[in-house]
């Protein structure tokens, strides 16, 4: 794997020549810098909102094991 960053070889506890870390967040490996996390976050915290209106959210944490077969109904025409 290489860095997100610069491109240079991570090691196993992910970090690279430069220095660059990319840790794990609630069990899931990080690698987004910081810049772009930034830019991000208005758009996820918009995202995170409206699937909560809409009634979108997975709530069951067993649920994120039987993805893609959440049981939630999708539309691959919402939207066009």
């Amino acid at each position: 794997m290489r860095c997100p960053e610069c491109e240079l070889p991570l090691d196993t506890e992910w970090r690279c020549p430069n220095n660059h870390t990319w840790p794990l967040v609630n069990a899931v490996r990080t690698a987004i810098n910081a810049d772009l996390s930034r830019t991000l976050d208005p758009f996820l915290k918009a995202f995170r909102t409206y699937r909560n209106v809409a009634g979108e959210r997975l709530l069951e944490p067993g649920m994120y094991n039987r993805l893609p077969e959440s049981g939630m109904d999708y539309d691959p025409g919402c939207g066009s």
